[in-house]
This record gives C-alpha cells, structure tokens and sequence, in this order.
C-alpha cells in the first residue's frame, strides 16, 4: 500500500470544493415601526386629562385639547392639509394643562386715528397662521376698526389667542399659559388710511408645565421620534435622560427627539 506521505502534493486532486452565491435576505424583512411622540400644551379654555391619545388628523387634537394650543399647532404641522405629513407613522400625542403658577403672554394693538378715510383690505398674520381677506370701510371709527379685526381673527379656529377690545386697545392673550406665547409675531398687513396700529409685547408669560407626565405616560412603548414644545434646559435634561435610559440591554427602545425654537439664546445653543 502506498504511503501518502509518499505522493507528491501535485498529484493530490483537491476533494473539497468553496462555492460563494450572493443572496438578498432584505425581501419580506420586517421594517421597523415608526412611532411618532408629541409633548405640548393644551389650551387654557379647554378641559382636558393629562394622559396620552392617538390621532391622525390636526382636527382630533383641537377637539380634544382646544384649538390654537399649542399641541394643536403641533398637529397641523404633523397633518398639513396636503397630506404629505405623517401619514403612516402612528402618532401620539400627550397633552400637558397649565402650570398653576403660569402666566400668559399678552400683546396689545393700539390704533390712532379718529376714521378709516378709504375702503381698504387687510390680513392679520400671527405667526404662520392668516385670517381671511377683510375689508375696513371708509368712515369706520376706530373702536369699530378694532372689532372687525378681532372679528377676523376670532373666525379662524386655529388663532393662538383670545381677544378684548377696550378702544383705542386690542389685548391678545395667549391661549395657554407659559413662555409660549412669547413667540408669537403679530402684524396687520394692508395700506394705512386714516387709522394706524402699533402692536407691542405686553406681559411676558412664564412658568412652563413640567414634561414629566408625558415622559413617564411612554413606558415602554417604542416611540422612534419625540416631538417637544419645551426649549428649556430642565425639559430637554429630562428628555435626555429618559433617551440614555432607553439603550438599558433590557430595554433597547431608543428615540430621536427634535424641538421647533424660534429664540436660539445663548444658553440653548
């Protein structure tokens, strides 16, 4: 019998062969749900519990939570009418009521001028949010002038305020109290004839709700993104270590969290 040792590795035909094939395993994987969370305030002129709910219209949430809240204005940006928003993605939303100790921002619109002295068209802006088309007639006194403003703005749902009229003195009041109503840029866009206005900052709203409710109502539902009203450090503090708790092996549910500001202080960036 011959030794194998013997034959010279040239005559040794290889027995085991290595084939490669590529393969797509991505076809009929599970993609991940995505779950979309809203932290906001409702309305001050709305009665509401403080627990978290499903939506999927801008429509729902101001039912539920009062029109031109913030949690609203959240919504409509979720929803917008072209329905190119959210559309699939679940999204709840966790209404927060006034802090007891909470101050709402006013703004006042003082008008000079005796009469309107031509016919004219306006549009009050607040925000991205715009009245209809008005017209002021000429010979509108001013106290008249102020009532078919507010008018105006009180047909739109979504408006973020209240008004009162105290001629020459439109006072608009936020519709939910805290620094919210901070951000809100008012003007009223049309030619001057005859009566002027000046809209000014008033008080100055304060003292948020704490986020905590809403960050304790997720449990342990994975939502993927978290939408927050609050700018402030404590709120994104809290929600950041609620995020850092979420990569817990056990847990493993993480979320990406986005805030919409328009004041980009110091201490914020």
């Amino acid at each position: 019998m011959a030794n194998v040792n013997q034959i010279p590795p040239s005559a040794i035909k290889s027995a085991v062969a290595l084939g490669t094939e590529f393969e797509d395993f991505r076809t009929g994987a599970p993609i991940l749900q995505q779950r979309l969370y809203v932290i906001g305030q409702g309305s001050s002129l709305a009665t509401f519990l403080e627990e978290k709910f499903t939506a999927t219209s801008s429509g729902e949430v101001g039912d539920l939570v009062g029109f031109g809240s913030p949690l609203h204005v959240m919504a409509r940006r979720i929803f917008p009418a072209d329905g190119l928003g959210a559309q699939s993605v679940e999204v709840s939303f966790f209404p927060l009521i006034d802090n007891g100790a909470g101050v709402a921002a006013t703004f006042t619109n003082t008008v000079a001028g005796a009469t309107q002295t031509e016919t004219k068209s306006y549009v009050v802006r607040i925000n991205d949010m715009f009245t209809d088309v008005f017209s002021i007639p000429a010979t509108t006194t001013a106290s008249d002038a102020l009532d078919i403003i507010k008018a105006a703005i009180d047909a739109k749902l979504e408006s973020p305020v209240t008004i009162a009229n105290a001629s020459p003195v439109m006072t608009l009041t936020a519709k939910s109290k805290g620094t919210y109503g901070n951000d809100l840029d008012i003007e009223i866009i049309g030619d001057v004839s005859g009566l002027t206005y000046v809209i000014a900052a008033g008080v100055a709203g304060a003292t948020d709700p704490s986020i905590t409710p809403a960050i304790t109502a997720m449990g342990n539902v994975w939502y993927t993104m978290v939408a927050n009203q609050f700018p402030d450090i404590t709120s994104l503090d809290a929600l950041a270590t609620e995020a850092e708790s979420k990569w817990d092996p056990l847990k493993h549910i993480p979320f990406v969290s986005a805030l919409g500001d328009s004041d980009r202080s110091a201490a914020e960036t």
